[in-house]
């Protein structure tokens, strides 16, 4: 073998060791590849490919963050709104809506004539102001439901320190009407009347008109300009009410004789009943099933000077009549004598603390007299009843 032929074969050993022992060399981990990208630009490539592969393992563990992320967004969105959407606002809407469509506006609809009256009515040099809240009296308010009272609107006009307000009572019907009218009413009764029946003091007037009754006060006393705009109020409102009620049949047929003017009333049950009727256990009598009571007192001047109440419950038939009857006389016979003679039935005569009472059965009727201090007197009054 020649020099020269030696020389290319260690030229070719060296070459390749050199060879070998770069591409064995590892890459400095060190360095960032933007550092060591440089230094080596054809050789070096697949280091920094090989370097990401931990990342990319990383990655997807970090994705699994995100596609949790995503899942409980969903989770949250579709129970938060629609539970608060749905829930909410349809139980707001339905509920209102029908709670004032049909217990403000069956009360007493608000094209009513005389409601328009009092919603529009003004008074020269008065300002309007909003009427008074409605009575807290307990028993007041248990009599007008006893008597069918819907609803009631009040307005009040003030000027100064004078003020007036009105107030409208509505009804089922014109009889509960007149009850509220004995119930409520102040002062005197008229002689000329405004509308059905009224009253009327220094200060207020009060009136029943068809199934409604009318309340119109002021504050101040010895004012004519203050008693010229409460009766200006109240006959406009009157005047608004084109129908007229008539005296309920059991009052109509209350004596006459003897009777003291204004002191009819009407009953439609226990609690009016004992407002106007001093009489014990009267609960037991039933007046919310009949006709009604009608109420009324008497002044007897002789033969002897008695002062009396007399109350006539009309049943509508002499069966429900005796049962009621019954069962009165039998409950006040547990506490006081019956001193009525024997032989005489239907009837029931009690001596109580300082009076007597009164209670008999005429067909389909009850009649009762309270207050007498003579004993023949209840009978008398009785007399009376045709």
């Amino acid at each position: 073998m020649s020099s020269f032929s030696r020389y290319l074969i260690v030229n070719l050993v060296v070459c390749s060791a050199i060879t070998s022992a770069s591409a064995a060399e590892p890459a400095d981990s060190s360095l960032p590849l933007s550092q060591a990208a440089p230094g080596v630009v054809g050789a070096p490539v697949p280091a920094p490919m090989a370097m990401p592969v931990p990342v990319p393992a990383a990655l997807p563990a970090s994705a699994t963050v995100p596609a949790q992320a995503p899942a409980a967004v969903p989770a949250s969105v579709p129970v938060a709104v629609p539970a608060s959407v749905p829930v909410a606002v349809p139980a707001s809407a339905p509920v209102a809506a029908p709670a004032s469509a049909t217990v403000a506006v069956p009360a007493l609809p608000e094209q009513s004539p005389v409601v328009k009256c009092l919603d529009h009515l003004t008074l020269p040099g008065w300002n309007s102001v909003t009427g008074f809240s409605s009575d807290a009296n307990p028993d007041r308010t248990t009599m007008l439901k006893e008597f069918g009272c819907r609803t009631s609107f009040s307005k009040g006009f003030q000027r100064g320190q004078r003020r007036i307000d009105a107030v409208v009572y509505s009804f089922s019907s014109s009889q509960g009407a007149y009850a509220a009218y004995g119930l409520l009413h102040r002062g005197s009764t008229t002689f000329v009347a405004r509308g059905d029946a009224s009253s009327e003091d220094d200060q207020s007037v009060s009136i029943w008109k068809d199934t409604y009754f009318i309340s119109v006060s002021g504050t101040s006393e010895d004012d004519e300009e203050s008693k010229l705009a409460v009766s200006s109020v109240a006959t406009q409102l009157t005047n608004s009410i084109a129908g007229h009620g008539e005296l309920p049949q059991v009052v109509m047929r209350l004596p006459s004789l003897d009777r003291v003017r204004g002191s009819e009333r009407l009953v439609l049950g226990p609690v009016s009943a004992r407002r106007f009727f001093p009489a014990p256990s009267l609960n037991l009598l039933a007046i919310p099933n009949s006709r009604g009571g009608g109420i009324a007192d008497y002044q007897y001047q002789a033969p002897f000077r008695e002062r009396m109440k007399l109350l006539v419950i009309d049943y509508g038939n002499s069966t429900a009549a005796a049962q009621a009857y019954q069962q009165y006389v039998q409950s006040i016979e547990e506490q006081h004598q019956n001193v009525s003679p024997t032989d005489v039935q239907n009837r029931a005569l009690f001596k109580l603390a300082n009076s007597f009472l009164l209670c008999e059965l005429r067909e389909q009727r009850i009649l009762l007299v309270s207050g007498a201090r003579k004993r023949a007197a209840p009978m008398m009054l009785a007399r009376q009843v045709m």
